[in-house]
Parts: structure tokens; C-alpha cells; sequence
């Protein structure tokens, strides 16, 4: 049994999304999901104290209560990047407290991770996945939020590299455009007249034979590419840029070498207005905050300042693009939206199902869940009651509801464990089948996994097969429905 500082507790990345953790007196016990037993995590180190336990507990109501305001408000304190596809999910605060003894109670984490300074303390909530689903999902999504600047930032935590590494995604994204060109302001002594001419000055120095220029030339050499030279130059040593040396020495070149390292001269650079270099503009302000310091460090002399990711839009953004490179045509999340009547003041409430996409005339309807899935008790009832509803709704506006479902990420040793105690409740795979009935009508009723394999070395090639195989099930699942002929999953459903 591991023995930690009650302080480490917070700050050291113990604590991971989606799960309870009981506080008892010196102890800190994790439930298992699974088999509904707890665990003992961790002892909290020989220092332990009462009075330890006692700020721990108060310091958690307090940060959650005050991080809950600031998520609850996302007009003014969340910024969104892809805003059109991306949303966050307010409902959930990064955790909460439940209990009245600070020698008895217990923390339940929620789809939020991230980092927060407050009152000179951190709290760390990590991915239960590991750091490299994280990077990973990161580099193929667009969407973090931000609580915004409440003081000075200190650049020394654990979720550093979440900045540098989403810096790194967004250049080489827009790289492949090039390196941008702008209009810079020259002023020189030519021999030429060019631009505009200081005639008074060649007067009074004609013994120069130069005239005093000043023009516009479309230069390289702009603010914007000195402020990524600049980036590169402060993170030299970084392990996350040790690829990108030829983009560095491009930007470098592009600037003769010459950058200042005084911030002010970045703080005015404004946006592209041309659309062409659009993509340059979240690196510019990225860049900035890099330059200032401003990664993922919180203020130390005022309440708070944070980034939070929310792993159930960014991970339901990931699912998107898996499908997406399935073929089939994904219907907007934010497009046409269906409503139903509340009866109340607020007349119409909103369906906005996570997933409708088409292959054909074959639509098809999925909710992305980023939580454990209970083998035992199945979906949850207000899941289950939601996907009712999206059906029942969308059948209105599409002919051929042609499967519905959800889909969960799962521990590649989870899964193994479910496959080896129920192997006949599966499909194939990686899929569960049943049939939903709905005004007469059998919809294939599916849930899927993407299974997410062990955080080590080999993850990445490992993670990119299982991405490969969900894309093949969502084919599978496709082609099944739109041939409509005498199948393994039609069987399935008539056994059923």
C-alpha cells in the first residue's frame, strides 16, 4: 500500500475522472465499479495529522464550489475552441464533496480534468486513461475550456505539457498552408525613389544622392512569425518539439534570427483577416500565453485560474471523426435541431442527439457516453429514456431509423474481463446487441466500445489499431442495415 502526503493526494495526479474516493481518517479507498468493492489506495504518509485531513476537506468544498461558479457562467469565464461542434457540458463541476466529517467523506470526480490552483494549494484531476489518451484525443480535437485570468500566474505543474502540446498540434495544422506573409512598413535610404518620398530631405541632402522611402513590402519578417520563432526559441529543449525542427528553423529563418523577448512586443498582434491564414490565429493565442507564462499555472495571489477539459465532449468529438472516416455523411450536432413542447414557460426543449448520421437512406442515431459501463445493470435509466425520446422524434423527420445505440470507451482489460465472464452477451467483438421496439417498428439497439489499450510505450500504435476496428464495426453495423439481407446481427435480433 502506497503512503503519500496528504498534499500529494491533490497535486500528484491521484486522483482520475468517473470515480468515488472515500476519506477515512488516514486512508484514502477507491470503489471499484465492477464488483462494487472498495480498495484501500493509499495511506496519507507518516506527516498525517487530524488537521491535515481537516484542510483537505474544507480546501475541496471550497475550490469545487468557487470552480462551479465559474464553469456554471460560460458566457464570461469559458473560452471554446470549434465552438460550432464543441460544447461543454455545465452540468458537471470538477468534483464533488459528499459527507459532513472531514474524517469521513467522500470525493466524486466528474468528466472534468485539469489543473487548479487555490489558496496557494492544487488539485489535479487526471484522465483514467493515462496522459498519452489524453495527448492523443488532444491532437485530433479542438475544444478546452478556460477560466480566465484571476492573478499572476506561477509555471511549475503537472498539466504543463497540455499547452505546449496543443501549441504543437495547431502549427503543424497550419503550417501546411505555409508560413504567413504580411505588409510590413519599411523606412530607407535608397537610391531609387520607392513608396513614399521625403522630398524636403533629398533637398537639403542631395550631396547623399538617397532619397528617404518609406513603403510596404510583403515580408516574411512580421510580427506573427517572430512571435512563433520566439516559442520555439524559450521551448528549445522541450520533448514535445523535438519533431518539429525543420517548422522551427523555417520560422527562424523567416526572421533573420532577430526576435525580441520582451512580451510587449507580442501583446498587440491581432488576428488574420485573411481567411486563407485563419488557422494561424488560435497559435497566436496560444503563443502569447506561452510567451507570458500563462500555460497551465494558477494565480497565487487572487481566488483562481485554471484549464479544464472536458473529457465527455472532447472524447464525443474524437468519436465523431472516427465516423467520419467511415464514409458516411454525419449530420451537423448544432444544424437543424428538433424540439418538444415542456408545457412550462419554456415552451420547447431541445433534442440534440450526439450522433445522427446516414449511409443511403439509412439513418442512424448514437448518444457518445464518456463513463463506465455497468455489465451488470446495462445503460442507465435516464440514458436509456433519452435515446426513447431521440427516436421517437427523429422517426418524424427520417423514414429509416435504421439502428440507435450508444458507445463507451472502455480499458482494454475491462473489456477482456466482460468478453471472458458473459462471452454470449456479445454480438462480435466489440458490440452488444439487442432491438428497441418503437410503435411497432424493431430498431437494432446497439452498444459499442472503443477500447482504450494499457498507457505505456506502445500505446499509440496500439490505440490506433482499436480506432481501426471501431471504424470497421461502424461499417459492419452500416452495411448490415442498408443491404437489410439475412445477417449475423439480423439473427441476432430475430433470436433475440
Amino acid at each position: 500500500m502506497e503512503s503519500i502526503r496528504w498534499e500529494h493526494l491533490l497535486s500528484d495526479g491521484i486522483l482520475k475522472d468517473n470515480q468515488i474516493y472515500s476519506v477515512k481518517q488516514d486512508r484514502v479507498i477507491k470503489s471499484l465499479p465492477d464488483n462494487n468493492t472498495d480498495v484501500v489506495l493509499c495511506e496519507l504518509g507518516r506527516y498525517y495529522k487530524k488537521s491535515h485531513v481537516e484542510k483537505l476537506y474544507h480546501f475541496l468544498i471550497k475550490v469545487s464550489k468557487e470552480i462551479d461558479c465559474h464553469l456554471k457562467n460560460k458566457n464570461e469565464n469559458l473560452v471554446l475552441f470549434n465552438s460550432k461542434e464543441y460544447e461543454h457540458n455545465t452540468e458537471d463541476n470538477i468534483c464533488t464533496v459528499v459527507g459532513y466529517s472531514p474524517y469521513d467523506f467522500q470525493i466524486h470526480t466528474s468528466n472534468i480534468v485539469g489543473c487548479i490552483k487555490f489558496e496557494n494549494q492544487r488539485l489535479t484531476i487526471s484522465s483514467r486513461y493515462g496522459n498519452r489518451f489524453l495527448r492523443y484525443i488532444i491532437a485530433d480535437t479542438d475544444g478546452f475550456l478556460e477560466i480566465k485570468d484571476k492573478g499572476t500566474y506561477n509555471y511549475d505543474n503537472d498539466f504543463e505539457w497540455l499547452l505546449i502540446y496543443l501549441w504543437r498540434v495547431k502549427l503543424m495544422k497550419a503550417y501546411r498552408l505555409g508560413i504567413p506573409k504580411l505588409y510590413t512598413t519599411k523606412d530607407e535610404f535608397l537610391p531609387k525613389m520607392k513608396g513614399g518620398v521625403d522630398l524636403v530631405h533629398y533637398e537639403l541632402n542631395k550631396d547623399l544622392a538617397k532619397y528617404h522611402c518609406k513603403y510596404q513590402e510583403n515580408s516574411y519578417n512580421n510580427p506573427t512569425n517572430q512571435l512563433i520563432a520566439a516559442v520555439f526559441n524559450k521551448y528549445h529543449n522541450n520533448d514535445f518539439l523535438f519533431d518539429c525542427k525543420n517548422i522551427k528553423d523555417a520560422f527562424i529563418t523567416a526572421v533573420n534570427g532577430m526576435f525580441p523577448r520582451n512580451y510587449r512586443h507580442f501583446s498587440t498582434i491581432k488576428h488574420f483577416t485573411n481567411p486563407y491564414y485563419s488557422d494561424y490565429n488560435v497559435v497566436i493565442d496560444l503563443s502569447k500565453r506561452l510567451m507570458k507564462d500563462e500555460s497551465l499555472g494558477l494565480g497565487d495571489n487572487k481566488t483562481s485560474s485554471g484549464f479544464l477539459f472536458d473529457m465527455s465532449m472532447l472524447f464525443e468529438y474524437f468519436i465523431r471523426k472516427q465516423i467520419a472516416n467511415t464514409g458516411v455523411t454525419i449530420l451537423r450536432k448544432f444544424g437543424e435541431e428538433l424540439t418538444i413542447s415542456t408545457c412550462g414557460l419554456k415552451q420547447q426543449r431541445k433534442l440534440e442527439p450526439d450522433l445522427i448520421f446516414q449511409q443511403n437512406d439509412a439513418t442512424f442515431i448514437f448518444d457518445v457516453k464518456y463513463k463506465h459501463y455497468d455489465i451488470v445493470n446495462g445503460i442507465k435509466r435516464e440514458d436509456l429514456f433519452q435515446l426513447h425520446t431521440y427516436i421517437g422524434q427523429y422517426a418524424n423527420k427520417f423514414d429509416n431509423i435504421s439502428a440507435c445505440g450508444f458507445i463507451y470507451p472502455i480499458k482494454e482489460e475491462r473489456y477482456n474481463g466482460f468478453k471472458e465472464n458473459h462471452p454470449k452477451l456479445f454480438a462480435n467483438e466489440h458490440i452488444i446487441l439487442d432491438r428497441i421496439i418503437l410503435a411497432k417498428k424493431d430498431i437494432p439497439f446497439y452498444v459499442l466500445f472503443l477500447e482504450i489499450p494499457e498507457d505505456d510505450d506502445n500505446f499509440t500504435l496500439e490505440f490506433h489499431k482499436k480506432c481501426f476496428d471501431f471504424q470497421n464495426d461502424i461499417k459492419m453495423i452500416v452495411n448490415d442495415s442498408i443491404n437489410k439481407r439475412t445477417s449475423y446481427f439480423s439473427n441476432r435480433i430475430a433470436l433475440n
